[in-house]
């Protein structure tokens, strides 16, 4: 018996895939407890297509997510902050703050999770943050002054 996996059961399919188990396994255990669901040959081709697509659509957004990763590298940020005469910022510079800046001035948007700073910029000068995630990521100088 056919079936679409509804969530995923342990050892034995994770959520999304179709296969096909024992007719006993199927009604005593995953229909009851809603954990699967019994697909046809016209429905499990359409998964099939729908699942083909996406992995399309994913492939083609990940392409344009690492051009706009790779337009950015070596390019500079500057974000002007109130500070005292030593240099020492009143407020810190956030990521959103560098994702602010990024949409600003380079208009590029970018999710605030792909900015990695190690902590909160405190003082006025020139630091790398790194932007991107484990497999694409650019190097940018974002460049505090002084208001």
């Amino acid at each position: 018996m056919k079936v679409l996996f509804l969530q995923s059961v342990a050892k034995v399919a994770n959520k999304g895939e179709i296969k096909d188990v024992n007719q006993g396994y199927a009604t005593n255990f995953l229909l009851p407890r809603k954990l699967a669901k019994v697909i046809s040959g016209k429905e499990e081709e359409q998964i099939k297509k729908s699942d083909t697509q996406q992995r399309e659509i994913s492939k083609i957004n990940h392409d344009l997510f690492e051009k706009e990763i790779h337009s950015l590298k070596g390019k500079e940020l500057i974000i002007k902050e109130k500070a005292n005469e030593q240099g020492h910022l009143f407020s810190k510079v956030h990521k959103d703050e560098i994702q602010k800046a990024l949409k600003e001035q380079l208009h590029v948007e970018i999710n605030q999770t792909l900015i990695n700073v190690d902590e909160p910029i405190k003082s006025v000068g020139t630091f790398d943050v790194i932007i991107g995630d484990k497999k694409v990521n650019v190097s940018i100088k974002v460049m505090v002054e002084s208001v």
